[in-house]
């Protein structure tokens, strides 16, 4: 019986290794350019990495490559969450977002908000709509203008929303 458990986990782990392969990670954002950022967004790090959130906690940011196409391109999303106050300060959302975008050799910030971040499948001038998620039926859409992300005067649904990519997920 423990020779077939034994089997059974290393069957397992093969195909969780196989399946993990298919779907290469994202880079990581190297730690010269989480700095730079927080430096543009006024967020001085502390000696861990943590920066102050708005209910006055210290967390660690979390940073996720995305790749919105067109004249934007690859971007760098910073989210800040809540930490042991988090209902209190962000509500029923992870915390507050910024979409950064390098130009040349500094980040600019493009876009921000506060709720879940979701890359839709349409674009705008070749670069991918953005929108907001969390609690409600209906959500905002954001275009991308040439400069940066502007609200439309579109609302979309929860079955569009489903159909990109939500950070975090």
């Amino acid at each position: 019986m423990l020779r077939h458990i034994a089997v059974a986990a290393i069957a397992i782990a093969a195909l969780s290794g196989a399946f993990a392969s298919a779907q290469p990670a994202a880079p990581a954002v190297a730690q010269a350019d989480r700095t730079a950022i927080l430096h543009t967004l006024n967020m001085p790090p502390d000696a861990r990495g943590r920066v102050m959130n708005a209910c006055d906690e210290r967390v660690a940011p979390q940073y996720f490559n995305v790749n919105l196409g067109g004249s934007v391109g690859a971007a760098v999303l910073v989210l800040v969450t809540g930490g042991p106050n988090m209902v209190t300060c962000y509500g029923d959302v992870p915390g507050v977002f910024f979409l950064m975008k390098r130009d040349g050799g500094a980040f600019h910030q493009i876009f921000t908000g506060q709720g879940y971040f979701v890359i839709l499948p349409s674009t705008h001038l070749g670069v991918h709509d953005l929108s907001i998620g969390g609690p409600g039926m209906s959500f905002p859409l954001y275009t991308w203008n040439g400069h940066d992300f502007s609200a439309s005067s579109r609302q979309i649904s929860d079955a569009t929303l489903a159909t990109g990519q939500q950070y975090p997920n």
